[in-house]
């Protein structure tokens, strides 16, 4: 697994979306499951079609694949934080059979 360009960018209502790049670049596929905030916050798969918005609760990678997390399409989402991010944050993200522990940059508005 790899994640690229990684970013916690400021959602709706005091929510904070990660956006970024998740790379499956093993053999097997793998199902990204969540994620853990800062502060062991959890954080939820949404996803975003024809200006609806949705939790979705896995969605699988297939080996050689990528999901683009990005505003209007799939996202990961922190409901609230329990102290405002600055700087770069550590976000595990959950897999089916492992942890990632990711650095994302916060991005301001």
């Amino acid at each position: 697994m790899s994640v690229v360009n990684a970013e916690l960018h400021r959602g709706p209502q005091g929510a904070w979306d990660i956006h970024g790049i998740v790379y499956n670049i093993g053999d097997v596929p793998i199902t990204l499951l969540g994620a853990d905030g800062p502060d062991g916050e959890d954080g939820y798969i949404f996803a975003t079609h024809d200006d609806i918005t949705e939790e979705l609760f896995e969605i699988a990678l297939q080996p050689g694949n990528a999901l683009d997390l990005m505003h209007g399409g799939l996202f990961l989402r922190f409901e609230d934080l329990d102290s405002p991010p600055v700087g770069e944050v550590a976000i595990s993200f959950y897999f089916d059979g492992f942890v990632m522990p990711v650095d994302v940059r916060v991005m301001r508005p």
